[in-house]
């Protein structure tokens, strides 16, 4: 791990910011094994790890996921088990933070470029009609919570909105303002308990971006298989190819070059 004792920003390549998200993931992957609390890595690190045993070469963030029962206990144990040069950034403790699932980061950084996602699976409904509903909640709370934050255009700065989400944006411009965090949180966290855990056939990841497709079956995932990962044995979903090809397709075809998009540096900003 990177030792870094000036107060100045982090100037990473590519290769050095993996690296030391690797190296995040390993902590987090041996405090899990050791307490017994359920993860997965998920997309793109998933992806990653059966098609190039390691990070995609041009991703930058390393993604994991745990079920929503296993939050709580996740996020005290981490925070009581992490080196201390790591920290697990979440709104609980950080008025400023500005998303609805925790990030692992370095401690003294922000965890905005340099980080390992934790995103959280929660019980969902069956049927198409309601899971078109529940996402649309889901998302709504999302979206208010980086206006109140001040953060909505960093987070959609890739993507052009159509327009009803112009129509959507203005009018949570408005609202935010009449809202405070901490009813978004507990509207949030209504949602998420909405539909118990252990009795779903159907899980989503309570802040996913691929819209209606992170409705997956609970069996995807099941108790996960080890495979590696820069050299670690990680934790996936059982059913990897299903998983992996309701979200990419045919994932071990490469993406065009163009796509394939990365910075020459990534400047890491002190909190």
């Amino acid at each position: 791990m990177l030792n870094n004792p000036t107060n100045v920003q982090l100037k990473l390549t590519l290769k050095e910011l993996q690296d030391l998200e690797t190296e995040m993931l390993k902590e987090v992957s041996e405090i899990c094994n050791r307490n017994n609390i359920s993860y997965y890595l998920a997309y793109g690190s998933a992806l990653g790890t059966i098609r190039h045993n390691g990070p995609i070469p041009w991703d930058d963030d390393v993604d994991i996921i745990i079920p929503y029962p296993e939050l709580d206990r996740f996020i005290s144990t981490v925070r009581t088990e992490l080196p201390d040069n790591l920290y697990l950034n979440h709104y609980d403790i950080n008025n400023k933070y500005w998303l609805l699932y925790p990030k692992i980061g370095m401690k003294g950084y922000n965890t905005r470029h340099l980080h390992l996602d934790v995103f959280v699976l929660i019980g969902a409904p069956d049927t198409l009609e309601e899971q078109v509903e529940f996402k649309k909640e889901l998302d709504y709370l999302k979206n208010l919570f980086l206006y109140k934050k001040g953060m909505f255009k960093d987070f959609y700065m890739y993507k052009s909105l159509n327009w009803k989400e112009v129509i959507v944006q203005k009018s949570m411009k408005i609202k935010q303002f009449f809202t405070s965090s901490k009813s978004i949180i507990k509207k949030f966290e209504t949602l998420c308990e909405k539909y118990e855990y252990g009795d779903s056939e159907i899980i989503v990841n309570s802040f996913g971006g691929y819209g209606l497709k992170e409705f997956t079956p609970k069996s995807f995932y099941g108790k996960g298989v080890l495979k590696n990962y820069e050299n670690l044995q990680i934790r996936i979903p059982e059913k990897y190819d299903e998983y992996l090809r309701n979200f990419y397709g045919d994932y071990m075809k490469y993406p065009p070059v163009k796509q394939r998009v990365t910075k020459e540096f990534y400047i890491i900003d002190k909190v």
